[in-house]
């Protein structure tokens, strides 16, 4: 079997999607667990690809998402529009290294 995942990361790399794989690998969590939380705690749902899009950098989420990820995450909107701190992988891509 042939396990792909996805190592690389897209065009609007950001602090936002950083603190988001950081605090995920803190809570143990991975992308279905983040998904639970959120419908968990605001009630909102978010398809598992739009969820990817923000954690690969592929988009920045919009107001009503950076809200929500404020909410679960601790993440202050206004760092999904800066840049990383610290240059930054997805975790896929550290396994695969």
């Amino acid at each position: 079997m042939i396990e792909t995942r996805r190592t690389n990361l897209g065009s609007v790399v950001n602090e936002g999607a950083r603190l988001a794989w950081l605090k995920m690998r803190e809570r143990d969590w991975d992308q279905s667990k983040l998904r639970a939380e959120i419908k968990a705690q605001t009630g909102k749902e978010i398809t598992s690809g739009a969820l990817v899009k923000y954690l690969y950098c592929d988009r920045r989420p919009g107001v009503q998402w950076t809200i929500v990820f404020e909410t679960v995450l601790g993440i202050a909107p206004a760092q999904w529009h800066q840049e990383p701190s610290v240059p930054f992988a997805p975790p896929a891509a550290e396994k695969a290294a």
